[in-house]
């Protein structure tokens, strides 16, 4: 693939914000976790190893690529027996993501992407959460968020050390009926990572900030599509949209051979709401107060990536994604794996064939 390595990284990891910023599991807005949870099949450290091997097999032969990938997830619960018999609890998704690159220089480029959606299965726990009934209705294929993105790659470098420095900018416009439905107009994250590598071993951080342009602050239902929501508790849920998130992700990989790769990433992300609820003389004193926040969300990714063809690249992993603390909010979690629910549903794989083009 021609386009340069951070425009990948960006667009392709950050880019895919596919569903809406309202507060969900975790406490961590919807769109949040479609970066954390990778279902664009792939972390920062990952698609930078790739889009680098990429870029130095093609060249500055042609400004402009193109880039598919399939991706099968599913979680944990999916492997779980349970006293009805019903071993499958879980989720099963299917994503097909696209994108274009064009490199301006030989260090700034653009890029454009999408993702459709295909829901093989959906768990009891999962529907209400996203606005279904309690039963395992299957949701219909959908389009989620298209992005742009634009990227500065090694805009700056430490010399002794050799740390290079890359920079990026992505917008996600609301064409998923998650985002619409939830009122999001408009999302933008500006980035910047580091990265070092040494021989066949390379590192990195990434730090992204975004910002959720929403329509109301809080969560409304469309009444005429949904009158029996409507009816528990009106128009406006009070359920606060996300304003901004921040995120930190580290990531170190090794390349066992020359087309095999393992790597490791860890996450670290926290939301903050759209709206401040007042303290006054009528309010409970249970109620919140003020600007809402999440407890923040962690997790890791174990990834082996495999090169079947020049352009053309198969990774299985396993990653969790779960909140820092525990239910009582007495203990700190570990991000490794799913140890203390029954179906271990925070813990996810997937497996991705990409090419490039």
């Amino acid at each position: 693939m021609v386009r340069n390595k951070s425009t990948v990284a960006w667009a392709a990891t950050l880019g895919l914000l596919a569903s809406s910023p309202a507060w969900a599991e975790d406490d961590q807005p919807a769109a949040v976790q479609d970066i954390v949870s990778d279902e664009a099949g792939g972390t920062v450290q990952d698609v930078q190893d790739v889009a680098e091997a990429q870029h130095d097999e093609a060249g500055e032969a042609f400004p402009v690529s193109g880039s598919l990938a399939l991706t099968y997830r599913f979680n944990h619960a999916n492997l779980v027996d349970n006293e009805t018999g019903d071993a499958n609890f879980g989720y099963q998704f299917m994503w097909l993501d696209a994108g274009v690159g064009y490199d301006i220089t030989k260090s700034i480029g653009v890029s454009a992407s999408f993702t459709v959606e295909k829901e093989l299965s959906d768990s009891f726990d999962r529907a209400p959460t996203f606005g279904g009934s309690s039963t395992r209705t299957v949701r219909q294929t959908q389009l989620r968020d298209v992005s742009l993105g634009a990227s500065w790659s090694k805009f700056a470098t430490i010399p002794v050390v050799d740390i290079s420095f890359s920079a990026g900018l992505g917008f996600d416009f609301p064409t998923s009926k998650a985002s619409q439905s939830a009122g999001t107009l408009l999302i933008t994250y500006p980035s910047i990572s580091a990265a070092w590598s040494w021989n066949d071993l390379s590192l990195s951080a990434a730090f992204v900030y975004l910002y959720y342009l929403n329509e109301n602050p809080t969560v409304e239902i469309d009444c005429e599509v949904a009158p029996q929501n409507c009816e528990v508790s009106g128009q406006d849920t009070g359920n606060p949209n996300a304003l901004h998130t921040l995120l930190l992700q580290t990531g170190i990989s090794y390349a066992i051979i020359d087309d095999l790769s393992v790597s490791m990433s860890y996450l670290l992300t926290n939301s903050y709401g759209a709206v401040e609820f007042a303290d006054d003389e009528f309010t409970s004193e249970f109620a919140q107060t003020g600007q809402q926040a999440g407890v923040g969300s962690h997790g890791t990714d174990f990834r082996i990536s495999y090169s079947l063809f020049e352009k053309t690249r198969l990774t299985a992993a396993m990653a969790t994604r779960r909140s820092l603390f525990t239910n009582d909010g007495k203990d700190r979690t570990q991000p490794f794996y799913d140890s203390d629910s029954n179906l271990h549903h925070r813990t996810y794989y997937y497996f991705s064939l990409s090419q490039s083009i």
